[in-house]
């Protein structure tokens, strides 16, 4: 069973203004409908009570992508339009109705997935550092993307770190990219850099007040625990983890 749906239809049924070539002329009555809510528009909650509109459909319970014409290089959340809902510029494409693909950077970043699993291996549950603008922590370990390091600028998802590789979201640009790529392939150095401008730890975000944590520009535990004290620095990098003395030390790095 098919359809026909023209620019006027939906455009009253997404609330945006579609221009005249976005409309299908024909689309299978089974793929107009949301695939979250089932066409019903609304979203259930587990325990049955209606939580409010499809965050998908925008509570229209159609399938936009299937009954929006789109051309090569459209947003696919959107379809073109770069807006969500109403005055809702699209989370996808920032607004901008276009899709660019984003490829994973060429440039090894594994550095900072070795820092990680060292600061896990010696008993930090939830590692995470601040480096540069940005904030990297683990993934869920039972999501689909268990192993990788997410990355924040802001608060706002700008990309994931996977098998030694940045994969930047749709948001984030060329140059901030760049930043991160730079940040995680040495983060000890970002590490340090973060230290100096912010006075605080990267890793553990204490402010850095003894005279030894102020030189290096990171906590001495958290160096240790991250896996960035040398051979040659072991003889003068401070208390053992672990010892008392280390302690006292990590409260007030």
């Amino acid at each position: 069973m098919s359809t026909t749906l023209d620019h006027s239809d939906l455009s009253e049924l997404f609330g945006i203004e579609f221009a005249a070539s976005a409309a299908v002329a024909e689309v299978e009555a089974g793929d107009v409908f949301c695939s979250k809510c089932h066409g019903r528009g609304k979203f259930v909650g587990y325990t049955g009570r209606t939580v409010g509109n499809c965050f998908a459909c925008n509570g229209t319970g159609l399938n936009r992508t299937a009954c929006v014409g789109t051309k090569e290089g459209d947003c696919p959340k959107c379809a073109g339009s770069g807006q969500w809902g109403p005055g809702r510029p699209c989370f996808g494409c920032n607004g901008t109705g276009k899709f660019e693909e984003k490829v994973a950077a060429d440039m090894s970043v594994d550095a900072i997935e070795a820092a990680f699993a060292s600061a896990q291996s010696n008993g930090i549950k939830s590692p995470k550092l601040r480096l540069e603008t940005f904030v990297f922590s683990r993934a869920a370990a039972t999501g689909r993307n268990a192993g990788s390091l997410y990355v924040k600028q802001h608060g706002v998802y700008i990309g994931k770190v996977t098998d030694g590789k940045f994969h930047p979201a749709q948001v984030c640009d060329d140059p901030t990219r760049d930043r991160v790529i730079a940040a995680a392939a040495d983060p000890h150095a970002a590490a340090k850099a973060y230290g100096a401008r912010t006075g605080s730890c990267s890793c553990c975000g204490r402010e850095l007040t003894n005279g030894e944590s102020i030189e290096l520009g990171i906590g001495p535990i958290c160096r240790d625990k991250f896996g960035w004290v040398t051979g040659e620095e072991l003889g003068t990098a401070g208390p053992v983890p672990g010892t008392q003395s280390a302690t006292q030390q990590g409260a007030t790095q």
